[in-house]
């Protein structure tokens, strides 16, 4: 009868190395972010286990101890995907520049910054929209370029040192995601209009915005006459996280920065993505008059009523957030006022003749608190009626929730006139 052969001591040997090799791939995984620190636990403590119960109950089960030899071959391969992706890959797996040097605070939940010094250049890529619906059909392709300078903001290398003019703050439409530098409103603020012009957009709600401020305004020097123009936008300002308005400045130790890269992970983005993208692709539609694709999210948010909007739980929360950063505008002697970009499906959908909910809801607000607010969704009908007969859809990238080249030099026009004639301004040569 043939029986199996019982282990020698150098089979021992290389089961309680391959053990060893899969323990220090997971405690690898675990500090390049890959995994979290209680799976690789668990594991680490799952292969141990069995090379150890292995040899004194089951020493002729070659099923059992293999088991030891398929985890450490798991741990080794992923470990070796990251480190690889990670080295070569890292800009080749992300549709835009947003996700590859988008940097999470460690600490502090919804808050963002870009790496920084960075310029990276995307061929052909494509929008929001399209990475949701994963259909190459719908893609919009474009090149960008973007630059962030020294404090991982999209501005060009420079212009922080400098005197500012203008600030302009917001989520990613300030940003300018999806559309290449030299086209976005921040950038043609000065080279067409020649105002010294500063980008603090990063997507999140005006909390985020705040954050930011609070860090920033103290590092840059404003002119005598400087503006702080903030972009409300109507699609989901109602919907980002607002924390607590008591903030101080956001430094990070190198345990942050350790952690900032930790969750920068390539594989766990990966995985995160493919888990992700059939939820979010629900609520992407494609509209085949328009010939655009919209956000569903959007559609239900310009649907809202001024009652709706004024009894949203965060409706309070954004104007005791406006109200912070006027104080902070005080604080360093500018002049301060907001601005309300409407969405892609409001503009495409909606009522051009009467202002969305969210507006109505908000501007009495401004009036009982003296802030300066625009909507600016009147003036965008207006411009557009007399730039060369556009229709709004090429205002908007169409794989996008964006505006691309020809939205950001309509808003270019729109808030330079809107700051030109804030009364105050000093010198109308400048602004």
């Amino acid at each position: 009868m043939h029986s199996e052969p019982i282990p020698t001591d150098a089979s021992h040997r290389m089961y309680r190395f391959v053990a060893g090799v899969g323990v220090v791939s997971l405690l690898l995984l675990v500090t390049f972010g890959t995994i979290d620190w209680w799976i690789g636990l668990i594991a680490s403590v799952v292969i141990v286990a069995i090379e150890l119960s292995s040899r004194r109950f089951f020493p002729n089960n070659k099923f059992v101890r293999n088991l030891t030899l398929v985890g450490a071959m798991i741990g080794l391969q992923m470990f070796s995907a990251e480190v690889f992706c990670r080295a070569f890959l890292a800009q080749a797996i992300y549709y835009r520049p947003h996700e590859m040097l988008a940097q999470r605070h460690p600490k502090i939940e919804n808050l963002t910054r870009y790496a920084p010094n960075r310029t990276v250049e995307f061929k052909q890529t494509f929008g929001d929209l399209a990475s949701m619906v994963g259909d190459p059909a719908r893609r919009d392709l474009r090149d960008i370029v973007f630059t962030t300078d020294e404090w991982g903001l999209r501005n060009d290398p420079g212009d922080s040192t400098e005197p500012i003019q203008l600030a302009i703050l917001g989520d990613s439409f300030v940003v300018g995601n999806g559309t290449t530098q030299e086209a976005t409103w921040g950038r043609l603020m000065r080279t067409r209009h020649h105002v010294a012009t500063y980008n603090l957009g990063m997507p999140g709600s005006p909390w985020v915005t705040y954050a930011h401020l609070v860090e920033m305004a103290d590092r840059l020097k404003f002119t005598s006459d400087a503006v702080w123009v903030l972009v409300l936008f109507s699609g989901n300002d109602l919907e980002g996280g607002y924390l607590s308005p008591k903030l101080s400045r956001i430094d990070q130790t190198r345990w942050d920065q350790y952690m900032v890269w930790r969750r920068k992970s390539v594989v766990r983005n990966l995985i995160n993505r493919s888990i992700d993208q059939p939820a979010a692709s629900t609520k992407v539609f494609f509209d085949e008059k328009l010939g655009h694709l919209l956000y569903s999210p959007y559609v239900v948010a310009y649907k809202r009523t001024t009652q709706q909007a004024h009894d949203h739980p965060n409706f309070s929360r954004m104007i005791r957030t406006i109200g912070n950063i006027q104080t902070l505008a005080d604080k360093h002697h500018v002049r301060f006022r907001v601005v309300v970009l409407p969405s892609k499906e409001e503009m495409l959908l909606g009522d051009l003749s009467t202002p969305s909910g969210f507006v109505s809801a908000l501007l009495p607000e401004c009036s009982a608190k003296n802030w300066s607010c625009t909507d600016l969704k009147p003036l965008m009908v207006a411009a557009d009626s007399t730039s060369e007969g556009r229709p709004w859809r090429d205002l908007w990238w169409r794989d996008d929730t964006h505006i691309n080249a020809a939205g950001h030099s309509a808003l270019t026009d729109i808030v330079y006139s809107i700051v030109k004639q804030d009364r105050g301004i000093r010198s109308a040569s400048r602004f």
